[in-house]
């Protein structure tokens, strides 16, 4: 039996705890400078094998990304599904 669990959170993503998921997805539209840089050493520094990003890309360095668009309220936005080159790093 597949067993399925979503949560949603509505919350500073920067206080957010994801220790349980496996996959993540994230609008990142808004953050820039520092605040990009910040979320971007959280999200590398979870265990999540999947991170999925609106807007963004996560550094290249530590992912394998694919490319799509999704369709958001404001427009087509591009959509990057990240997918961690080496699990053991983190």
């Amino acid at each position: 039996t597949l067993k399925t669990n979503i949560e949603f959170q509505h919350q500073n993503v920067m206080d957010a705890s994801w220790s349980d998921a496996n996959i993540l997805f994230i609008n990142v539209a808004s953050f820039v400078a520092h605040s990009w840089h910040e979320l971007c050493e959280k999200l590398i520094a979870h265990p999540a094998s999947t991170i999925i990003t609106c807007s963004k890309p996560l550094p290249k360095e530590h992912f394998d990304i694919q490319t799509t668009q999704v369709q958001c309220s404001w427009g087509v936005v591009p959509a990057y599904i990240h997918r961690r080159k080496n699990f053991s790093d983190v």
